[in-house]
């Protein structure tokens, strides 16, 4: 898989938010989604995201809009925002 730029990744996370139901949050409706559950596909916002970083790794994987391209799971998270509807 070839790396994106972070213009490109920035580019491809705004198109994704802007996609139906994804600028609000899956669990609670707010209308911050800056953070991905990667085991359900969804976008949630940092309190929910707190929720489900306490369950642990094995359950719920988080991560931040902002730590595209950081993170152990960025280039999982990158494909799998690519992909969902």
């Amino acid at each position: 898989m070839t790396e994106l730029s972070r213009d490109e990744q920035q580019r491809r996370w705004e198109a994704f938010r802007a996609r139906p139901g994804n600028r609000t949050c899956a669990e609670c409706a707010a209308q911050d989604t800056t953070w991905a559950v990667l085991d359900y596909g969804i976008l949630i916002c940092i309190h929910c995201a707190g929720a489900h970083r306490a369950l642990g790794s094995h359950i719920s994987k988080v991560v931040s809009s902002y730590d595209r391209g950081r993170g152990p799971h960025s280039t999982h998270a990158r494909t799998r925002t690519d992909t969902l509807t």
